[in-house]
């Protein structure tokens, strides 16, 4: 399994630097090394390979979801066309989750006509986001998933913290960044656009 996870969170590296070369080469090493799909490991990069595929699939895709505000004042990303929207994926539980935030909130000072920031909560305990949200100011709103979190994590292929969804001045997913990598790079090259 060390090595499945290894190879999964090499992949996941690559993925981030725009290597997809060295991200199929490296699915590909792992399925041939892990082929019994009904072992853990055949499981695992099985799921990772999945994951990486949602990933790809959602990039101009619009997202729009169903508003749903943590605090019941509706938050509409529509609201926010013709910005660059930064939308952290966090979750109470998964400090971890917020690690990009002073980041993106460097970005949206440094360029408030163009960008901002719409949190998108996982949480599925409402009492447990709210105690949370009266002890942390966030900073920005956020919406909250209306189906099930785990749909909206598999829909856009998350499998770690931190996790960032980029969209463009029309609300289509333009970028996924789950390292900070080039962030400021990726946000910039769409508002010029």
């Amino acid at each position: 399994m060390q090595t499945v996870n290894y190879l999964a969170g090499a992949a996941l590296e690559f993925e981030s630097r725009g290597l997809n070369d060295l991200v199929d080469s490296t699915f590909a090493i792992a399925t041939k090394q892990f082929d019994d799909e009904d072992s853990s490991t055949g499981r695992e990069v099985r799921l990772a390979i999945r994951a990486h595929q949602a990933r790809t699939n959602v990039i101009g895709r619009i997202f729009d979801p169903e508003p749903v505000a943590h605090d019941d004042a509706a938050v509409r990303l529509a609201d926010y066309r013709g910005k660059v929207v930064l939308i952290p994926f966090w979750a109470a539980g998964f400090p971890e989750s917020l690690q990009l935030v002073d980041r993106l909130k460097a970005i949206q000072v440094a360029d408030p006509e163009n960008t901002t920031i719409v949190g998108l909560n996982l949480d599925a305990n409402a009492e447990q986001l709210k105690q949370f949200l009266a002890a942390n100011d966030l900073g920005f709103p956020s919406i909250r998933a209306q189906s099930s979190a785990t749909d909206v994590a598999t829909q856009f292929g998350l499998v770690s913290f931190p996790f960032v969804a980029i969209l463009d001045q029309e609300g289509r997913v333009a970028a996924i960044n789950f390292t900070g990598y080039e962030l400021e790079i990726a946000v910039k090259k769409l508002v010029q656009q």
